[in-house]
This record gives C-alpha cells, sequence and structure tokens, in this order.
C-alpha cells in the first residue's frame, strides 16, 4: 500500500498541519510556558543589542544517527540524508545559517528504534540512546532517526534553553518516514527551528506574548488559522504551501483541486478603460470613457481550483478573501488525485479564521 501523506504550511519553518492516509503526525515538542517564552525573546534581544562580533554566516554542523531494526527497517541512505540536510539548507540559508553533514553512525538495535515513547525527557529508552550515541553537543546538532509512528509525533526537539548546552538533551529525534530527503523536509526544518527557541504560530493563540514573532499567522486550540485581512485593500492575498510525501519520498504530478466555502459577487460594473491619444501639441488627453458591465450576481471564489506538486513534491495555491468577510471561517477544502495509478488519494481541509 503506498503511504501518501500532505504537510500543508502558512508560514516558514511552521509545521502546522499533516494528513495521512493512515496517520496523523504532529509535532511531539511541548509548549514552552509564557515567563520562559517572555525570557527567552529578552535574551535574544539583549542579544542583538550588545553583539560584538561577526554574527554570520551561522555554520552548524550536524551529527546524524541513523537508527535502525535487525530487519534494517529505517536504514537510511547516505544520499537521503545528504537531501534532509538540504533541504534544511534549502529553507535556512536565506537566514545566512548553514548546516554541514559532519557525520553519520549507524545504530541496529530494535529497542531504540521501536520503543521511544515521548518527548518530555523522562523516556528511559531515549536517555539510553541518545546517552550512548550523542557527539560534542557544543559543536555539533545532533538528529536521531526512529520509528516514532505508535507516538502520533513526527518528530520532537527539545528547546536549546531548556537543558545545558552540552546535554544530550541537545537535539532532534524524528520519525525515519518523515525525516524525508529531496527538497522539502519540513519536519526536520520545523524541529530545528526549535533549537532556536521558535515556538509553535498556535502558542497562546491572539494572547500575549503569543509566540512572541509577529510575522506569521497563528493557530488556535481547535486547529484554525487565523490570517488578519488588509483593511487598505479589497482582496487580501495569500498562498498555502503543501509538501507531498509518497512512500517518504516527495511525489511529483499529485493534482490538488481546490474549493472555498466563501465566494462574493460582482456588481453590474466591473470597471472601464479611456480612450486617450495625442493632441496636434503631443498632449495626452482623454477622449471618452467605456463601461465594463453585464457582470451583475457573478460569483467570484476566494481560491484557485486546481493545483500540482512539483519535482521537489511542493504544492501551492492562492486564496483572496475579500474586506466584507472578516469575522468569517474560509474553510479551503482539498483532494488530490494521483495520476500514476489513476485514483484519488485522499481529501481534507483547512479552516482559517479571518480577522
Amino acid at each position: 500500500m503506498n503511504r501518501i501523506s500532505i504537510i500543508f504550511l502558512l508560514s516558514l519553518f511552521s509545521l502546522h498541519h499533516t494528513v495521512d492516509a493512515q496517520a496523523t503526525f504532529k509535532c511531539g515538542t511541548p509548549d514552552m510556558d509564557i515567563e520562559s517564552l517572555i525570557q527567552s525573546a529578552d535574551d535574544m534581544e539583549r542579544w542583538r543589542a550588545n553583539r560584538s562580533r561577526d554574527t554570520y554566516p551561522v555554520m552548524i554542523y550536524v551529527a546524524w544517527h541513523c537508527i535502525y531494526s535487525t530487519s534494517n527497517q529505517g536504514y537510511l541512505s547516505q544520499a537521503h540524508i545528504e537531501g534532509s540536510i538540504e533541504a534544511m539548507n534549502y529553507e535556512y540559508n536565506q537566514h545566512e545559517i548553514y548546516f554541514i553533514l559532519d557525520t553519520i553512525s549507524y545504530h541496529q538495535n530494535d529497542d531504540w528504534f521501536y520503543n521511544i515513547d515521548e518527548s518530555s525527557g523522562n523516556d528511559q529508552t531515549e536517555q539510553e540512546m541518545r546517552s550512548a550515541t550523542y557527539i560534542d553537543p557544543y559543536h555539533y546538532y545532533n538528529i536521531w532517526t526512529v520509528d516514532l509512528s505508535g507516538t502520533g509525533a513526527g518528530g520532537w526537539n527539545q528547546f536549546g534553553s531548556w537543558n545545558a548546552e552540552g546535554s544530550y538533551w541537545q537535539g532532534a529525534t524524528v520519525d525515519y518516514w518523515m525525516s524525508g530527503g529531496g527538497m522539502m523536509n519540513h519536519t526536520i526544518i520545523h524541529e530545528a527551528g526549535h533549537h532556536f527557541e521558535l515556538s509553535h504560530t498556535f502558542q497562546y493563540g491572539c494572547n500575549a506574548p503569543g509566540d512572541v514573532v509577529d510575522d506569521t499567522p497563528y493557530q488556535d486550540d481547535n486547529d484554525n488559522y487565523h490570517l488578519t485581512i488588509n483593511r487598505n485593500s479589497w482582496q487580501t492575498l495569500y498562498r498555502v504551501r503543501g509538501i507531498v510525501y509518497k512512500d517518504g519520498v516527495t511525489a511529483e504530478n499529485m493534482k490538488f483541486y481546490w474549493q472555498s466555502n466563501l465566494y462574493w459577487e460582482l456588481g453590474d460594473t466591473l470597471g472601464y478603460y479611456i480612450h486617450r491619444g495625442l493632441t496636434d501639441d503631443l498632449e495626452y488627453v482623454s477622449y471618452d470613457t467605456t463601461y465594463i458591465t453585464g457582470f451583475s450576481g457573478m460569483e467570484v471564489p476566494t481560491s484557485n481550483l486546481a493545483s500540482v506538486s512539483n519535482a521537489a513534491g511542493e504544492v501551492s495555491n492562492m486564496i483572496a478573501p475579500v474586506k466584507s468577510m472578516i469575522g468569517d471561517t474560509l474553510i479551503l477544502n482539498w483532494e488530490f488525485y494521483d495520476w500514476i495509478y489513476g485514483t484519488y488519494g485522499g481529501d481534507g481541509n483547512i479552516k482559517i479564521i479571518l480577522d
């Protein structure tokens, strides 16, 4: 059976909503409490104000620990791992952060591979695995890949400030299947963000301090996204982006069909155009105006109708709610079609509250 998942994102580094034909994966990193969140933001601002050395570029060496079973489940090739690092750099390089794959270690251990079951730091199996395999967290970002299918999580990474800098709890534990490969692996990208103290965009919803980052639409406790409507324009354009995986590999040529529950109606006059020309003195003048009419009652959708995933597995769709929809909930329904097998592969929806 082919395993297909779609990761939808409304902002960079934010793994918001994953839909899978067999399971749903979410981030297993616990939320940071308000006091720690505020302290982290304050520490960052002080560092930015007082830094005395050249801070760019930031080079991060990666130690990858591939845990696999005695049946070789979870064994990742070097090319697969290099693809995941490439995916991280695809997103982070624009912020002058560079990940360099320095070390790959392989460990065949059924207990470590199958039996890690929580992200709180109290799991004895994970503690044993990390303590036995980690490499110098002062100088390396450690990543462990195991089977987390029984946890409901795609991975986790405790916030960097939660542990001593040299602790083996620094670094990410990620489901081997969600480690991706190819250009667009957003699970590890997401988890690495926690290492840099980035919280989930749904952190505390609209309540201060939120996620202390004001460039991302937030997601509330009911899995509703929130999008602020531009008061200075009739339409607010926003791109919803997704990554399609098929059997653990990004999938090309998956056709998505989109439909929104919201639309608006045109008035009778769509617009007008002005006839202009040059006088004998070479001055522009307006001769007459023609109005474009006959569109009264025509419905205008707030979503494009279809799109196809590219070679990197990326699929995107533009939505365009209007000012009169402030306070409404836009439900963006989707389904996708697998051209190779000639079958519909799944469907779902994303709920966006228009603020």
